[in-house]
């Protein structure tokens, strides 16, 4: 009878838990708490500028197609 007890007490803080996990994330969506937020006034513009001066890393042909030479 006692680990039925336990067993239904630990039933309901686990589902008492997902309830409360998923109402403050639909609080924290609803009213922006926690987000970060970053340092610099640019943004993700610094990134974008960085990104074009540098150079393919990948050659033209790489990644292409080949044609298929079976060999017996």
């Amino acid at each position: 009878m006692l680990s039925f007890l336990f067993f239904i007490l630990v039933f309901v803080l686990v589902v008492a838990l997902i309830i409360l996990s998923t109402l403050w994330g639909l609080i924290r969506s609803i009213f922006g708490f926690g987000k970060r937020r970053s340092n610099n006034s640019n943004g993700n513009n610094e990134s974008e500028n960085t990104s074009s001066f540098r150079s393919k890393i990948f050659e033209q042909t790489e990644g292409e197609y080949v044609d298929y030479e079976e060999i017996n």
